[in-house]
């Protein structure tokens, strides 16, 4: 016997929702997202951090390597 939660359709529905706010985000649109998927503006910026996290820690390849920033001389 296989077990499925009762919830799996929601969860997943709601992961579906995350990814596309996360896919339409392009970084000047925050207001306009806020108002399509009802959300505040605060939440909207959470959930891309909170999405944008997950992805990155689920595919390292995607990391940026940590460079040393140049120091700049003065003169």
């Amino acid at each position: 016997m296989i077990y499925i939660p009762r919830d799996f359709q929601r969860k997943l529905a709601q992961i579906e929702l995350e990814l596309a706010i996360f896919d339409a985000f392009t970084g000047a649109k925050i207001p306009e997202l806020s108002r399509k998927y009802e959300m505040t503006i605060n939440g909207l910026r959470c959930l891309i951090t909170r999405v944008g996290a997950k992805l990155a820690s689920s595919r390292p390849e995607l990391q940026l390597d940590t460079v040393e920033p140049r120091k700049i001389a003065r003169r």
